[in-house]
């Protein structure tokens, strides 16, 4: 188990690194060097208004704003795409980003989700791609280590070769917010299927995400994921990646497990390799301030309770709100809530983005400078959600859904990466 820890001096010397960068006229050119030691390089056009900083920044900066998706490789090397409990496939879109990277073309071949806007989303995003509305169970039906079932002979049929698995199994079962079934929820169980469809289809390159709460799973579901894929000749690793240290503008601490049959991964050195320093709120949302309010910039409207609390919190030049201005149920201290009702910084990472980033008393979700909770615009972009992503005309709670529960596109970016190169 590596754990990469804030206080880790930020990359490493130049000639050790993975990505480097160089303007081309309109053009952020980014060079990333293989395993192998040959180079592959992708753009992203410059945009208008990209601040001063290092070529990374501006060329993430340059991709967040985006209206377009850049350039795809032009190489005949396909990597199909497997998205397991995708909700809107933002971790498939990380990924193919990843593949763009090292000269590969990303093709999302399947995408799985329960939840029909998530379902939707990928329809809208993934021209092509199988999209499926089931239950992960009923698609991938048989045993570790059994025959295939005649539902999975039907789906290898279907999808055909799959080159790279991705999955993020429902992580309410391991949250440190569930005071309720933690550690031995039934749905910790699914991730386990992800073993099964390596049995199925034998990809090259997997990638598992969930809470860091995984480790901690009464039956040990990680650890015989491992066992499982080691028995299928991958060589596999478990990293505890912050994505505040890989490019993403917000504190989310994420358990990635990685498994290939290419090469061994060696993930401590390159996640290092891209770490670079923390990006702010107002390097993601700057340009965001003062957009109509409307659609993906609406503004939620705080309830007056709430309205006088925001208040309180610009009229005192205060982020944490006092016991004395929260809920009865606080005043008397004794809670763990100190972020609840607080105000994010300007000039820092935010905190994790949930679902409940709408609600000022889900977290630490008042706007820096506005008095008001964060639109989904300003959420997509702290999960480093770039602006040609489709959220369709979808309700504001299935957005907000889509949005807390990614994978930040730029963290799946950084682990695929690890895994590909």
């Amino acid at each position: 188990m590596i754990e990469l820890q804030l206080d880790i001096p930020i990359g490493t010397d130049s000639a050790d690194r993975i990505e480097s960068f160089r303007v081309e006229g309109e053009r952020l050119v980014r060079v990333v060097r293989r395993r192998d030691g040959t180079q592959a390089q992708s753009s992203v056009r410059l945009v208008d208004g990209v601040p001063k900083g290092t070529l990374s920044e501006q060329f993430d900066w340059c991709w967040l704003r985006a209206t377009k998706p850049p350039r795809a490789s032009g190489s005949e090397k396909e990597v199909r795409i497997a998205d397991l409990f995708s909700g809107g496939g933002l971790m498939t879109l990380g990924a193919v980003e990843a593949l763009r990277a090292v000269g590969l073309r990303g093709t999302p071949a399947m995408l799985l989700d329960v939840e029909p806007s998530a379902a939707k989303a990928c329809e809208r995003n993934f021209d092509g791609a199988k999209v499926l509305t089931k239950k992960v169970e009923e698609v991938i039906d048989g045993a570790v280590g059994a025959k295939k079932t005649a539902t999975e002979k039907a789906l290898v049929e279907t999808v055909g070769t799959i080159d790279l698995l991705l999955g993020g199994p429902p992580c309410q079962g391991h949250s440190d917010l569930n005071n309720h079934t933690r550690r031995q929820d039934g749905r910790n169980e699914l991730a386990m299927r992800m073993a099964r469809f390596c049995e199925l289809f034998q990809p090259k390159y997997v990638v598992l995400e969930n809470v860091r709460g995984i480790l901690h799973d009464s039956k040990s579901v990680l650890s015989r994921i491992e066992a499982n894929l080691r028995k299928l000749d991958y060589s596999v690793e478990t990293v505890v990646a912050k994505a505040e240290l890989l490019g993403v503008p917000q504190r989310r601490h994420r358990v990635f497990l990685v498994a290939t049959k290419q090469a061994d991964l060696n993930l401590e050195v390159t996640l290092r390799s891209l770490e670079v320093p923390s990006r702010t709120f107002a390097w993601a949302c700057s340009d965001l301030l003062d957009k109509p309010d409307t659609g993906i910039d609406g503004a939620p409207v705080p309830s007056l309770t709430n309205k006088k609390r925001i208040d309180y919190l610009f009229e005192n030049n205060v982020h944490d709100l006092p016991d004395s201005e929260r809920p009865d149920c606080h005043r008397n201290g004794g809670h763990s809530y100190k972020s609840v009702y607080g105000r994010l910084w300007w000039d820092r990472p935010a905190q994790t983005i949930t679902t409940g980033f709408r609600a000022v008393g889900q977290g630490r979700y008042v706007h820096p400078k506005r008095r008001r909770a964060l639109t989904a615009h300003e959420a997509a972009r702290l999960q480093s959600i770039p602006d040609y992503y489709n959220f369709g005309d979808e309700k504001s709670t299935s957005v907000a859904t889509l949005i807390g529960n990614a994978v930040p596109p730029k963290l799946a970016y950084a682990v695929t990466l690890a895994a590909v190169r």
